[in-house]
């Protein structure tokens, strides 16, 4: 079974984890790896993922990503306030907001310009500011694995929170 249908099987399972054995796997294509989903090696020293000089790469990408606009909130508050936005079917109870540097889960979209968050606001009061709402990647682990031989960035994360990689080996792979 290939990596990538492994990868697959754990998704549609809504999260596990994905063991490889001592050897060298050898792509022909990029690797996706969703929420709640570890891709782990028997040991770094002796588990390969060769990229065979292709331009693959392991992604862990968020989606929908909307920015219209500028928000302002203040401290402890859960009320976001938009300016210029259309949050109206752009933004749904699946997403989550980028404040700050911290994602924050959307409760509810009231609005176009007013969204309540689960839980309150930890920063200090924000006018005027940018922000991503996006359906994040959360919760993936990349561990004991060495990758190598990727003609791009051996993992590219985009919209995400809550990533661990452990004990991993990156070599001859582009920055």
């Amino acid at each position: 079974e290939s990596i990538s249908t492994a990868l697959t099987a754990v998704e549609t399972a809504g999260g596990g984890t994905v063991y490889l054995a001592n050897g060298v796997h050898t792509l022909a294509a990029s690797l996706t790896i969703a929420s709640n989903v570890t891709l782990i090696g028997e040991n770094a020293e002796a588990t390969f993922i060769d990229f065979n000089s292709g331009s693959y790469t392991i992604n862990i990408l968020g989606s929908s990503a909307y920015t219209t606009g500028t928000v302002s909130i203040d401290n402890n508050s859960s009320t976001l306030t938009g300016s210029g936005t259309t949050w109206t079917g752009n933004v749904t109870t699946s997403d989550h907001v980028l404040l700050d540097g911290i994602w924050y889960p959307v409760g509810t979209v009231d609005s176009n310009t007013q969204i309540t968050l689960e839980i309150p606001f930890g920063g200090g009061d924000l006018s005027g500011a940018t922000y991503i709402a996006a359906v994040i990647k959360n919760d993936v682990r990349i561990e004991r694995l060495t990758l190598m031989n990727s003609a791009v960035a051996a993992i590219t994360l985009q919209y995400t929170n809550e990533v661990f990689m452990d004990d991993l080996n990156i070599i001859a792979c582009a920055t």
